[in-house]
């Protein structure tokens, strides 16, 4: 039963950590993490393509909420008075930018659009490049614009989280995130293993209380083990 808890735990653990976008790594080393934008839906009003402006609706490294247009599924949503188009949706990790500048996300599948007349459709597809701005805490879609010849649009978006590590404010860092679930983790493990023990009226109440007993010890021996081999290494006796 508890091994069953544990299993349960780990794989807790490790859903909650994935991100589709919390290591994005270029080609000349620069890291980027932007997790942190992840699971919102954010918007932007009356950005002009061409003669016309349009409303728009995004989510980074992940999909909206509600569907767009004929498509169920969407990351970029194309919205104007009586009608939206979905400009493709998220499948894959970001592309990290040399040299600092960014971070390039990639959407496709978007509703089938004729470039022109004549021409058979094509699904949208679409490029967010999220620019590194220290000055947006979250992020700003500052402009949407498409090629009249294709059905591939390029946006452009400003985000202080799309800078190298990270540098937007908002959220836990990874390593904040991993502390507070290994904390809630470690008090499920302790009072589930305990209450476990209670009702199955077991002599030990706390669960592999062998192991954590002599944890310390074995801490201890561990130390006085590295130390024998480190601390007279490179002394030379003279006797």
């Amino acid at each position: 039963m508890m091994n069953k808890i544990i299993l349960s735990l780990a794989m807790l653990i490790a859903v909650t950590l994935a991100s589709n976008c919390g290591s994005i790594k270029a080609a000349d080393g620069t890291k980027y993490n932007i997790a942190s934008l992840e699971g919102t839906v954010y918007t932007a009003s009356q950005l002009p393509d061409g003669p016309s402006k349009y409303d728009y609706s995004f989510a980074v490294c992940d999909l909206l909420s509600k569907p767009c247009g004929v498509m169920e599924e969407a990351s970029l949503c194309q919205e104007w008075n009586d009608g939206a188009a979905s400009l493709g949706k998220y499948t894959s990790t970001g592309t990290g930018q040399n040299g600092g500048v960014g971070v390039l996300i990639s959407y496709t599948d978007g509703e089938p659009f004729s470039p022109s007349r004549g021409q058979p459709k094509v699904p949208r597809t679409a490029t967010l490049n999220i620019t590194c701005d220290k000055s947006v805490k979250t992020i700003q879609l500052v402009s949407v614009v498409h090629d009249a010849d294709t059905a591939e649009y390029k946006a452009v978006a400003l985000s202080a989280h799309a800078c190298p590590g990270g540098g937007g404010s908002s959220g836990g860092s990874g390593g904040a995130i991993f502390l507070i679930i290994l904390l809630v983790v470690a008090i499920v493990y302790f009072a589930g293993g305990i209450a476990y023990n209670k009702i199955k009226q077991n002599d030990e109440l706390l669960p592999q209380q062998t192991f954590w007993v002599g944890l310390p010890g074995l801490v201890v021996d561990g130390g006085k083990f590295i130390g024998s081999k480190t601390c007279c290494r490179g002394q030379v006796s003279f006797e």
